[in-house]
């Protein structure tokens, strides 16, 4: 019977068969090559690590130039560029663990003050998850760490099967490491009065919230007037959001104010200066100032959601998708907001970008300090005016009331690249100090709003063919390299790069 059953078979089904066995059995074959040369691979870029000389490395975590911030082992683009900043960000871990090692060893020998000791403390609870960071890494990889020589096959895989947790743990601390340093920072250069960001201490850090409350409702006072039957109709959810509005517009000038205030302080002592055995007061200012972004972003999100509500039930107004839902959550008052389903180029009131051009540059001389102030506060003003394209953006701001935006961003790029070449040529060189440090921070300034103008541009661009409903999804993604401070930071770090390099005199 089974015989039978075999000579029933075609030759062309005799030959599928054949075929389908083949694809399979290569695919095996293609896949064991591909990890085998993923094994080397990742062997050899831990050899070469181990190979590469740390000095320099060391050299610069000393000056507080390099800093590890748990981004280190992510994976880089599959090209020789991108194997060789994962290279040197792994050394830098491997070196950063030597580094921490000396520092705390010394400090045992020799206690600092009490706040180089609180530092010490967050060093001492952040070494072991650094080491065993590095020597999971390595030995998933194939190597020892501590003897350059090949793991056996065992103990690889046991380093493969953890990594992964290991990794997200490191990441998790260096990040914690890095804010409680900077508090610790902070701490000594805020008094305790400018520091009280606590919760109870609200009234006392935002001024007086009755008087708020009144000045805030003198504001809307006219439209509620004018619209008094809706006015009446959601009178305690307007009065909520008019009570948080009042103590978030304190708080989002308390913080701006710290802000500014902790910014003077780190200028004054010295931006490079150690301000402890591991960060310089420049790294700390940075990581205090995202600590501070994450809580002025959070109020600028809830101030807008506040004005929305109260617009969008008195006046119909459309609000951002996102905030829309905020605000059916917190008050659970519906609120009006562009259909999600249409194409963006199709909703009403949107301007493409496609065909229009950067601004007509040449007829722009900046031939002087003057000239080049005037276009700098013309941009700062657009920028002021414009804030949901700059900082703490939203869908609909990014989309929408951008006209001007193109050529802002042209004028920007040419006023950057002006500066680039006078600074460069020291074309500047005859003018005061103070007027040459005045135009370097123009520099970054001008630098930073043409970067973020030209990616809500691409942004803009790109989503021209989506729905609102496509952009919510993706929201997170598409906006977390947007932020201004984040952008003006990158640009002053290449601005000063460039400048230290040239040993100029406007550094």
């Amino acid at each position: 019977m089974g015989e039978e059953k075999k000579d029933t078979l075609t030759a062309r089904e005799k030959g599928d068969i054949y075929w389908r066995k083949l694809k399979y059995y290569l695919a095996a074959v293609k896949e064991k090559e591909k990890k085998q040369a993923s094994e080397r691979t990742g062997r050899s870029i831990a050899q070469d690590i181990l190979s590469l000389d740390g000095e320099a490395v060391m050299s610069e975590l000393k000056q507080g130039r390099l800093w590890i911030n748990g981004n280190e082992f992510k994976k880089r683009p599959p090209t020789a560029t991108g194997e060789e900043a994962y290279k040197n960000s792994i050394l830098l871990v491997h070196m950063s663990l030597k580094y921490f090692k000396e520092v705390l060893k010394k400090a045992k020998k020799t206690p600092g003050d009490e706040i180089e000791q609180a530092v010490m403390k967050h060093v001492e609870k952040t070494l072991p998850v650094i080491e065993l960071a590095v020597t999971t890494w390595f030995a998933s990889n194939g190597i020892d760490i501590k003897t350059g020589e090949e793991v056996r096959p065992q103990k690889k895989a046991e380093a493969e099967k953890k990594l992964e947790d290991i990794l997200k743990a490191y990441e998790d601390e260096i990040k914690s490491f890095r804010r409680n340093v900077a508090k610790t920072t902070v701490k000594r250069l805020m008094t305790e009065d400018e520091m009280r960001l606590d919760e109870e201490d609200a009234e006392d850090e935002f001024g007086d919230i009755e008087a708020s409350y009144v000045d805030v409702e003198e504001e809307y006072q006219s439209l509620f007037e004018e619209h008094r039957e809706r006015f009446i109709l959601n009178k305690n959810k307007i009065g909520r959001a008019l009570m948080e509005l009042s103590v978030l517009k304190g708080k989002i000038k308390h913080l701006n104010e710290l802000m500014g205030r902790l910014g003077a302080l780190v200028e004054e002592k010295g931006p490079y200066e150690q301000a402890n055995s591991v960060m310089t007061y420049r790294i700390a200012l940075w990581e205090y100032q995202d600590f501070v972004e994450e809580q002025l972003a959070a109020a600028v999100w809830v101030k807008d959601a506040c004005e929305g509500l109260i617009r969008g039930v008195l006046l119909g107004e459309n609000v951002d998708p996102l905030i829309a839902n905020y605000i059916r959550a917190h008050w659970g008052a519906d609120v009006s907001t562009l259909p999600l389903n249409v194409k963006i180029k199709e909703l009403p009131g949107f301007v493409s970008l496609d065909s229009m051009s950067d601004a007509d540059v040449a007829k722009y001389s900046f031939a002087g300090l003057d000239e080049i102030r005037t276009m700098v506060s013309q941009l700062e003003e657009y920028k002021n005016t414009h804030e949901r394209q700059f900082s703490c953006q939203t869908i609909t701001g990014m989309l929408f009331d951008k006209e001007e935006l193109v050529d802002v961003a042209g004028k920007a790029r040419a006023l950057r690249n002006r500066l680039a070449h006078g600074i460069a040529g020291d074309e500047f060189a005859s003018l005061t100090r103070e007027e040459r440090l005045e135009l370097t921070e123009k520099w970054v300034v001008v630098d930073t709003i043409a970067r973020v103008a030209y990616m809500v541009i691409e942004y803009s661009r790109e989503s021209e063919k989506k729905t609102l409903d496509d952009l919510v999804k993706s929201y997170a993604e598409d906006s977390c390299e947007m932020s201004y401070l984040l952008q003006e930071r990158r640009c002053r770090q290449c601005v000063e790069s460039y400048l230290r390099g040239k040993n100029n005199v406007y550094g």
